[in-house]
């Protein structure tokens, strides 16, 4: 059985202290079907300049006006190749269980919930 594909989306404003960490988290995900885009919403300091220490692993989208969480978020959705989508914050770090986790409890899940919010 093929694992769903998830987009995590990470929507990032002036966070290049904190950043680096957060997709290095990411990238540790146990879950081999999964995409990281991270939507800089116009920063002022060198976010982008770390983002791109990644390379290919990550996509890096960047908007031309600050618009908020919200429209970076949006503007990540359209992007976005997988069928789940999975959101988190630029000054958060998950687990390697993360994605597993979330997916195996949507699973649990009627097929007409659009979204779940919470902590794990």
């Amino acid at each position: 059985m093929s694992q769903e594909k998830v987009s995590i989306i990470v929507p990032t404003y002036n966070r290049a202290n904190d950043i680096y960490k957060a997709v290095e988290s990411l990238l540790k995900i146990d879950y081999s079907n999964y995409e990281i885009i991270v939507v800089d919403d116009a920063s002022r300091d060198n976010t982008i300049e770390v983002l791109k220490k990644f390379g290919t692993r990550i996509k890096i989208v960047q908007r031309k006006i600050n618009g908020g969480p919200a429209a970076a978020r949006n503007d990540g959705i359209k992007v976005a190749k997988g069928e789940l989508i999975a959101f988190t914050d630029s000054d958060c770090t998950v687990s390697k269980e993360w994605i597993k986790t979330l997916v195996k409890f949507l699973k649990t899940l009627p097929k007409e919930v659009a979204g779940v919010c919470g902590t794990i």
